[in-house]
């Protein structure tokens, strides 16, 4: 009697087929540990146009500076030089002595708006002329044209990132939750500053605490950082990736 060819017989051994389970699974792990599962991805920073964090596949962490309105973070310039720091600094409005500074101490400077404004609120003209001054400024001070946009108070659409792609800007934030804002103590900086050590992370400081407190307490994170394991790279670095 004939075989029905629309049944698939198992002519295999039975040690093939558990040979052939293994191998199989194995070929499934060694996929899945790569990343190519789409639920083993890195979540995709770009896909709603702003940035919050490098890949978590590498060691590295970057250091960023908003220094607002009201900072002064040209104090804290040698620290992060003898600390060997690339840190990166978003500025606001003219230009000033200390960018240049930075830049040639490895630092990059990047653009928090010219006037320091709540992008999401003023016309898409405004915007406009508020960042083209920026760009202005921050290329009088270093010679170089900033590529990433931090906008004010994190206040950001779809308006706002269709503009800072037009004038060649990339949106960065920060990694959700990595935000150290101003405090009274060295104490409390630092347990902020510890508690947001992870790959990729970018972590933003706001350049409000008094001098001293900020200076300690970065100086031991950066320690406790580089003994962890973490590497500071450069923000355009860690948005890059190896290669």
């Amino acid at each position: 009697m004939g075989h029905d060819p629309l049944v698939i017989h198992d002519v295999l051994p039975e040690s093939w087929r558990s040979r052939w389970r293994i191998g199989l699974a194995l070929i499934l792990a060694v996929i899945n540990i790569g990343g190519f599962f789409p639920s083993r991805r890195p979540p995709s920073t770009a896909s709603t146009g702003v940035l919050r964090q490098g890949s978590p596949r590498w060691p590295w962490m970057s250091i960023t500076v908003d220094t607002g309105t009201g900072g002064d973070p040209d104090r804290l310039l040698s620290l992060f030089a003898q600390l060997q720091v690339p840190v990166t600094f978003f500025v606001s409005g003219p230009p000033r002595t200390w960018w240049r500074f930075a830049t040639r101490d490895g630092m990059t400077i990047e653009s928090q708006t010219f006037g320091h404004i709540n992008l999401t609120t003023h016309t898409t003209r405004q915007d406009e002329q508020d960042l083209i001054a920026s760009l202005a400024a921050i290329r009088q001070a270093t010679g170089r044209r900033p590529y990433f946009l931090r906008p004010p108070y994190g206040a950001v659409d779809t308006r706002v990132i269709r503009l800072a792609t037009r004038l060649g800007l990339h949106v960065v934030l920060w990694t959700p939750g990595h935000y150290i804002a101003s405090a009274a103590s060295e104490g409390h900086v630092l347990e902020g500053l510890l508690a947001h050590a992870g790959p990729g992370v970018i972590l933003a400081i706001s350049d409000e605490p008094p001098a001293a407190p900020l200076r300690l307490a970065l100086t031991v994170a950066v320690e406790s950082f580089r003994a962890e394991g973490y590497r500071l790279v450069p923000l355009a670095q860690l948005l890059r990736g190896p290669g």
